[in-house]
């Protein structure tokens, strides 16, 4: 029986492999419009294309000589010029009577002519909150964190915001190491409000634990800068993002954007955003076993007077006043935040935290 078992093993390895081509439909070439827009002051760019088939492996082909312009609901037009011939990439440069391309609140009204083909399509900048601060401490890496050739030992970072009373605030989070975005699907990280979802009821809140934490999908060493960047982004989009993130598939994508018929024989696949987008940086610069360290907000009124108006701070800042031990330190005006010798402060630091470190600091000036 071994001869026969041999001689099928031997079968099994010198088999041939054969290419299946499988049949997909020939795309439309849609017209594809992908404009994303900010208030930052820097240049921004309009990228148009038209589709392809699915198997497809050739350069995507651009659509030069179109007319691209932008206006609001303030009567200003920004135009945007393609800089380089048919290269599909329109840019618009900011000047000094127009340092930006609009303010959150308003109204812009994308127009694109090409050919016989008129495209149109609006969108709001909607608001979006400061990011108070970047808290970080060193810490060894979870499960999640240590994966890869990823650090197993490092400094472990989360932000801190909070949503603007008022349902319905949607944001994306993204978050750049040394330069670099985190950019695969497990990074996208969305919120509703404070939160992850519709009608979790966190209107107002300060962002959720998890949302806060996801700036650090992996340990951060020593000297690495971190950029965190908050985006407004509309309910459509949360919505397009979140289905996307669960399936990412070309299907998914098609359905979810906006496909309009416009004047001519065209179809369209467009996205245009205009987002609302402030960030904070921070250097990990402290050493291991060191307090906790805060890039905070600047404020002359330190934690204990302003958190006196809000109720949700009322019993830290009582605990902070009347229940820690006195020393010679607590009699001078101590620091706000774990950074020594600092007198820069947030509001939304939590008593933990700030607790920790001042126990931390007395401790070594004992």
């Amino acid at each position: 029986m071994k001869p026969i078992y041999l001689f099928l093993l031997f079968l099994a390895l010198t088999s041939c492999e054969e290419i299946v081509t499988l049949p997909s439909p020939a795309s439309d070439h849609f017209i594809v419009v992908e404009a994303n827009l900010t208030n930052q002051n820097k240049p921004q760019q309009i990228i148009l294309s038209r589709s392809q088939d699915y198997f497809d492996q050739a350069a995507v082909p651009k659509i030069g000589g179109a007319q691209v312009i932008v206006s609001d609901s303030l009567g200003h037009q920004f135009t945007f010029t393609e800089k380089v011939a048919l290269s599909g990439i329109y840019v618009w440069e900011p000047t000094v009577q127009q340092p930006t391309i609009g303010n959150v609140g308003t109204t812009f009204t994308l127009n694109v002519k090409w050919q016989n083909e008129t495209v149109t399509a609006k969108a709001k900048m909607n608001r979006v909150p400061p990011i108070d601060s970047i808290l970080y401490q060193y810490d060894e890496a979870t499960g999640r964190q240590g994966a890869n050739d990823s650090p197993k030992n490092g400094y472990d970072a989360q932000f801190y915001a909070r949503d603007m009373r008022g349902a319905g605030d949607c944001y994306r989070v993204k978050t750049y190491r040394n330069g670099v975005l985190f950019n695969d699907p497990i990074n996208l990280t969305l919120v509703y409000d404070a939160g992850f979802q519709k009608g979790a009821m966190t209107d107002g809140l300060m962002f959720i634990l998890p949302i806060r934490r996801s700036i650090s999908p992996s340990l951060y060493v020593e000297n690495d800068k971190i950029r965190v960047e908050l985006w407004s982004i509309s309910e459509d989009e949360f919505n397009f993002y979140s289905q996307a993130r669960l399936e990412i598939t070309p299907s998914i994508a098609q359905n979810s954007i906006e496909v309009s018929h416009f004047t001519g024989q065209q179809w369209v696949l467009f996205w245009f955003t205009v987002a609302g987008l402030l960030s904070r940086f921070s250097c990990m610069g402290v050493r291991p076993n060191s307090p906790p360290h805060i890039t905070s907000v600047s404020s002359n009124n330190p934690l204990c007077l302003r958190s006196i108006s809000n109720a949700v701070l009322a019993w830290s800042t009582s605990r902070h006043l009347f229940l820690r031990p006195i020393s010679k330190a607590s009699l001078a005006l101590d620091p706000c935040v774990s950074q020594p010798q600092s007198n820069n402060c947030t509001n939304l630091t939590p008593f933990s935290t700030n607790f920790l470190a001042k126990r931390q600091l007395l401790a070594n000036e004992a």
